[in-house]
């Protein structure tokens, strides 16, 4: 299962969503990757945090489109449950 949490703007709790979700999963013995589009390397480490999984970037403007397709394809074979936060 996928699942992306979007706002339409900076500071509408995003990342306090995402943490949330992904910290309930973790207790529920969830393994859960979370991947993250931008550059703000403290989410990812939230993420990290929360999980104990590296934070995947996937951002085609800072890597490129193929990256971006390759990674996720690749670790959504790996793993039942995916998140991106956009």
């Amino acid at each position: 299962m996928s699942l992306i949490i979007a706002g339409e703007r900076s500071g509408v709790g995003k990342t306090t969503v995402t943490l949330a979700l992904l910290a309930a999963l973790r207790q529920r013995q969830q393994v859960v990757q979370s991947f993250k589009v931008g550059p703000d390397y403290i989410d990812s480490m939230f993420h990290q945090r929360v999980t104990g999984r590296a934070c995947r970037s996937l951002d085609p403007v800072l890597t490129s489109e193929a990256y971006v397709q390759r990674c996720f394809g690749h670790i959504a074979k790996l793993q039942s449950m995916r998140w991106l936060k956009a």
